[in-house]
């Protein structure tokens, strides 16, 4: 949500990015997983003010649009998955330098969402369903340039949610039992091609109890207007 941009010549208020991602993990259980998707997310800054220090704050509003396709089975059954929705809320940030392209930063934002969901057992019909979310995240991190034209940046962080999940196809029952904590280490490395538009991407890997691991990738472009 950080806007690496916001301090150069013809700051603007406004971005926009695009982001596609995939994954997979073995969990307990033999159960194996692999996720696909893509989402594309807008924004805007509504409030911006010093910090009464060398740092800023902004506050935003932002919406987003994403997909997701799943695969999960345990060598027995499995079932495929799809997720569809939209997103709106709001997100603050600050910078504790002018140059907010070093440095540290904390980072918060709230979305409510709409899903449309449908989900297909091995041999079974498939099954749709809506539902609503609510999600928020608190990150905090410290940046540094690699070189004018890009930065890199390593994050360490704590997941935290159910420890179980189920899906149930007619008297079938799959549970996928996932840690309740799960802790990742992730790298990223982001480059400017022009002043407005940026690209990035990011390797990380989460382990937890239960011989739970999981690797994850990502890459995005973002232009700012």
């Amino acid at each position: 949500l950080r806007d690496p941009d916001s301090d150069h010549p013809g700051d603007s208020s406004a971005w926009a990015r695009a982001m596609g991602a995939t994954s997979h993990h073995d969990g307990a259980n033999d159960l194996h997983g692999a996720n696909t998707g893509y989402i594309v997310h807008a924004g805007s800054d509504v409030l911006r003010f010093a910090d009464g220090k060398d740092g800023s704050i902004r506050l935003g509003v932002m919406g987003l649009y994403g997909s997701t396709s799943s695969r999960t089975d345990n060598g027995t059954i499995g079932a495929r998955g799809t997720v569809d929705g939209y997103q709106g809320g709001i997100y603050g940030t600050w910078y504790g330098r002018p140059d907010i392209l070093s440095g540290p930063y904390v980072d918060t934002w709230l979305l409510l969402g709409t899903q449309t969901n449908t989900v297909m057992g091995d041999g079974l019909p498939s099954e749709s369903y809506r539902s609503h979310t609510f999600t928020g995240s608190l990150e905090g991190g410290y940046s540094f340039l690699i070189r004018d034209s890009g930065r890199t940046q390593v994050y360490v962080n704590w997941w935290h949610g159910p420890g179980s999940q189920t899906l149930q196809f007619n008297s079938d029952v799959v549970r996928d039992a996932l840690p309740a904590n799960r802790y990742e280490v992730k790298a990223g490395v982001q480059g400017n091609i022009t002043r407005r538009t940026s690209v990035w991407g990011s390797a990380g890997v989460e382990t937890g109890s239960g011989g739970y691991l999981g690797g994850k990738a990502a890459i995005g472009a973002k232009y700012n207007w």
